[in-house]
């Protein structure tokens, strides 16, 4: 919820779509939306899941973040 009040301005409609699957020994998130709400995905994968993620982008059809997590946070 937090990313689609980011994603959106109130009189915006837009779309969120998740996907997962988990290959080997990572689980691989893909994140869409056609708005503004990738920062706070970026920080928390990056920061605090020590994960990756790639970024895949085409005009007017929105943004598509593919995330890369470890199935296990070592300290």
């Amino acid at each position: 919820m937090n990313s689609f009040s980011h994603a959106f301005d109130e009189d915006t409609h837009g779309q969120i779509l998740i996907a997962a699957k988990i290959e080997d020994k990572e689980m691989i998130l893909s994140y869409k939306d056609d708005g503004d709400g990738m920062n706070i995905i970026y920080n928390i994968v990056t920061g605090k899941l020590k994960g990756s993620i790639r970024v895949e982008s085409a005009l007017k059809k929105g943004t598509e973040l593919i995330i890369l997590l470890p199935n296990v946070l070592k300290d």
